[in-house]
């Protein structure tokens, strides 16, 4: 089951160990418009520590993005 957790207003759901990113996902999320489901897609470095059960220590890139009706199967 998935942790769940609201902070600063953002619905964060998810069993990522966390890590350097967590605070630049909230700052984004805050920018977002309120009423519609947003995806987080993280792209962590090849060696990050998220690879192998640790916490992020790269700069990852996050781009967040809409839900969409073709989103769903």
């Amino acid at each position: 089951m998935s942790n769940t957790e609201v902070k600063d207003g953002v619905l964060i759901v998810g069993d990522a160990p966390g890590g350097n990113y967590r605070a630049e996902v909230i700052r984004q999320g805050l920018k977002l418009p309120p009423g519609r489901l947003y995806h987080t897609n993280i792209y962590h470095d090849d060696w990050c520590g998220i690879w192998s059960g640790r916490k992020c220590n790269c700069d990852p890139d996050i781009v967040m993005r809409p839900h969409a009706a073709e989103d769903e199967g």
